[in-house]
């Protein structure tokens, strides 16, 4: 148990670090102090293979819809980042909102069906 929990902590510690000098970089970049190149447009393509890899390497449910989130997160900014179709963050936004509202239903649906009535007492009889 106590190695599990080290290695997700340990996990959350580099992807916090790597998103922090991230953040550095980007920020430098747009302040003119260095320039990072064209090669870090591809960057958001990141987010889609980790969240992918956690979809795919999910055992529970939230797992699933934690790894398709991240997923859906990178190929949004890349997307609007990189002016696909045309597309930019302010034409792409709303997909937010229907992506937070089939993230809804999903949790709705993937919740146990006697969770909520075993709360309140009913055994089903």
């Amino acid at each position: 148990m106590e190695e599990q929990r080290h290695s997700r902590y340990s996990g959350q510690l580099v992807v916090g670090f790597a998103l922090m000098v991230m953040g550095i970089l980007f920020l430098m970049d747009n302040a003119d102090l260095i320039n990072i190149g064209p090669v870090w447009r591809f960057w958001p393509l990141i987010l889609v293979a980790g969240g992918a890899a956690k979809f795919l390497g999910a055992q529970r449910s939230k797992e699933m819809i934690q790894g398709a989130w991240i997923a859906f997160a990178g190929a949004w900014i890349y997307i609007s980042i990189n002016h696909v179709l045309g597309l930019h963050f302010g034409t792409t936004w709303p997909l937010l909102v229907i992506a937070w509202g089939i993230t809804i239903l999903l949790k709705g649906m993937l919740k146990p069906a006697g969770n909520g009535a075993q709360k309140e007492g009913y055994c089903g009889q």
